[in-house]
């Protein structure tokens, strides 16, 4: 016989006291209805208190409900999950057309699982990430530009006390032309080393590796055309120096 059957439930209705009984059916005897009630209103009556913990709470449903209603009242998102971060844009942040890097994107997610990020700050949070990204790379960029520039400058210096800045810009042109004519390079090493000369100006950032150079590999210079390596005599296909891309390395190395 269940304790519910001698309370008075005349004065609800029949569906009040469908719910009273499903509300109340968990308590199996009377006292445990009245402490379970009492418990109830300090929840959710006018003299509510901060459960001491949500462990302390007496079921998972009153925990979840309790978590939702919380972080409702705070603003809080709840925690990201599986599902949700599949809504994440990693890219946010990144200069057009670049991808998010897996280990960001890996290392973000963990992070957020583990301290309970919800969608939208993890988002914020990539943004910044990428953004702060973005200028290290820029500023380490035009540091390393304005460093290479620094350096070439520094050994045409160097050069202009060792030969004199004429005749410095005689060898130059002379390596220039010993490179194309002399090294038995094919036409894409040779353009493959003008661009490196160019782009990086490595050669030209070590004074005594140019000295040697230009000593060694510039008198072997000749004049005219030359036939890249690897092109058959039968062809008898010549080819122009590689004027334009030497041509960007010897204003490099301050040959006008």
């Amino acid at each position: 016989m269940s304790w519910m059957e001698d309370v008075d439930l005349s004065t609800l209705s029949p569906n009040e006291q469908d719910e009273f009984k499903s509300a109340m059916g968990d308590y199996k005897t009377l006292p445990d209805a009245l402490i379970g009630g009492y418990n109830a209103k300090k929840i959710s009556g006018k003299n509510y208190k901060l459960p001491k913990s949500v462990e302390s709470l007496p079921s998972e449903e009153m925990r979840n409900e309790f978590l939702s209603e919380t972080r409702k009242l705070l603003k809080v998102e709840p925690p990201i999950t599986n599902d949700t971060i599949k809504q994440v844009n990693f890219k946010k942040g990144l200069a057009e057309g670049k991808e998010a890097n897996e280990l960001v994107k890996t290392k973000l997610s963990e992070f957020a699982v583990k301290e309970g990020i919800g969608l939208t700050k993890l988002q914020n949070l990539i943004e910044f990430v990428n953004s702060f990204g973005e200028e290290i790379s820029k500023t380490a960029s035009a540091e390393l530009e304005q460093a290479t520039k620094d350096a070439i400058k520094k050994t045409g210096e160097a050069l202009d006390l060792y030969y004199g800045a004429e005749k410095r810009k005689e060898n130059a042109e002379l390596l220039r032309k010993a490179i194309q004519n002399n090294c038995d390079l094919s036409t894409e090493e040779v353009e493959q080393l003008a661009g490196d000369l160019a782009d990086d100006g490595y050669i030209f950032q070590k004074p005594a590796l140019a000295k040697v150079l230009m000593d060694k590999i510039a008198p072997l210079a000749k004049e005219g055309d030359t036939i890249p390596k690897g092109d058959t005599a039968k062809e008898k296909t010549k080819r122009k120096l590689a004027d334009e891309g030497f041509t960007k390395t010897a204003a490099a190395i301050g040959l006008e």
